[in-house]
């Protein structure tokens, strides 16, 4: 039946589109998949994923260093396991229901350590949603499924993989759900009681999810997809962390603080050749990147830059913060780190782009507005180099913000605009 059960499956999903050969393969699989000897085929193929050769037809594969993964049959063995636990989980025995469990915990370990290509992502979340449902049903008698998950994740971790995260993510997502598909089985003081077993475990989940997203450094991969060649990935990304920067209170000292303005800040100068408009090789992958997406990252990391100004300008123009970068060899043409990000401020006042322009004005203002006030944060340039730097930095500022405010060069060359007011002809340069 096993052997049935994949030609079946890759019929299905490789055959020809409506074919006499397609129609029967869905016709048995429909019919075995209520069968009671289908449990043992499915996990089967799930303990032993089906792989072909290269001589072989390679559709419908997924590459492993092992082989081609055949992904139709293990997916229709997925979708069949997740039916037979929906309607005969309460109906099996406490031998049966532990191999189900077992089977998928191993195939998740493989999955977040070692192959993660042995399931497609369909497969995966499936196996996810029907852990979660699992644990809805027998939180009971499998009392240690939080030590269980908790082992893959940190052999993952261990593996540099964020695999184990996304698993423990996906089945904790499903938990909620399946606890409404499950109501039907229980009365309403034991649907209670669920619902607050449940509940109970909600601070160790939180500390979990804390550690995990602790141990995988979340700062640095959302720094990387900001730069990323896809328009949309890198837009998010970028706003996530402008909105995370704005979230933390620059009243709450601390190194840890300090150390993610400094890692972010560093990492932003380093996109300078972006900004400035200058062919990079910094980012990898970005070398063949054309102007429109360079033009919608460099929108991000102006947002980035302005939501970190605005929140840590104090942090940022500290001397502690010139001591950190030095310590982290950071190599700028200008005479501090302070001087530097102002300058990397400007470039993004003066992008061609105005959605790269806006945010700065916030921080401009904000910062000249600083500067009048009592206890403002010009003292924090201590070097009058610095301070020297800085106004003939505003002049610059202005002479970029009249760029931005002066017809477009192609519409006074074909416009031929002129005045009979002397007055007006004589601002023709600015125009």
């Amino acid at each position: 039946m096993e052997q049935q059960l994949i030609a079946c499956a890759r019929e299905l999903f490789e055959g020809v589109p409506g074919s006499a050969q397609q129609k029967d393969a869905n016709a048995w699989l429909m019919a075995f998949q209520t069968r009671d000897e289908a449990w043992q085929p499915a996990l089967h193929v799930l303990q032993h994923p089906p792989r072909v050769h290269d001589h072989l037809d390679r559709s419908n594969m997924v590459a492993t260093g092992r082989g081609q993964v055949l992904a139709a049959p293990v997916l229709v063995a997925m979708q069949i396991v997740r039916l037979k636990t929906v309607q005969e989980w309460t109906r099996m025995t406490g031998e049966q229901r532990q191999f189900v469990r077992d089977t998928l915990l191993s195939l998740l370990g493989v999955v977040c350590t070692n192959d993660k290509s042995v399931l497609t992502p369909a497969a995966f979340r499936i196996a996810c949603v029907i852990i979660a449902d699992i644990i809805v049903k027998s939180s009971r008698e499998w009392s240690t499924w939080k030590h269980n998950l908790q082992q893959i994740v940190d052999a993952s971790l261990a593996q540099k993989s964020v695999m184990g995260a996304i698993m423990y993510e996906e089945i904790l997502a499903s938990i909620p759900q399946q606890i409404v598909a499950s109501m039907h089985l229980w009365t309403p003081d034991e649907l209670q009681e669920v619902i607050a077993s449940f509940k109970q475990e909600q601070e160790h989940v939180m500390h979990f999810a804390r550690t995990v997203l602790s141990s995988i450094g979340i700062l640095d991969p959302l720094l990387s997809v900001a730069t990323c060649e896809n328009e949309d990935m890198a837009q998010l990304a970028a706003e996530i962390i402008a909105d995370a920067l704005a979230s933390i209170s620059p009243e709450l000292a601390g190194s840890t603080i300090t150390e993610v303005v400094c890692y972010t800040a560093h990492r932003l100068l380093q996109t300078r050749p972006l900004i400035f408009g200058q062919t990079t090789t910094i980012t990898s992958g970005l070398e063949g990147t054309d102007e429109a997406s360079q033009t919608t990252i460099c929108r991000g990391l102006s947002r980035i830059a302005c939501s970190l100004a605005i929140n840590h300008t104090a942090t940022l123009l500290s001397r502690e913060m010139n001591e950190a970068m030095t310590r982290m060899n950071f190599d700028a043409t200008q005479d501090s780190f302070s001087s530097a990000f102002l300058e990397y401020l400007l470039g993004c006042s003066s992008h061609k782009d105005i959605e790269v322009m806006e945010p700065t004005l916030e921080f401009w203002f904000f910062f000249l507005d600083q500067s009048t006030k009592s206890g403002s944060l010009w003292h924090l340039l201590t070097s009058v180099t610095e301070q020297e730097h800085v106004v003939q930095l505003l002049g610059r500022l202005v002479n970029a913000l009249i760029d931005h405010c002066r017809y477009p060069r192609w519409f006074v060359e074909t416009q031929e605009l002129t005045s009979d007011d002397a007055d007006v002809e004589a601002i023709t340069a600015i125009r």
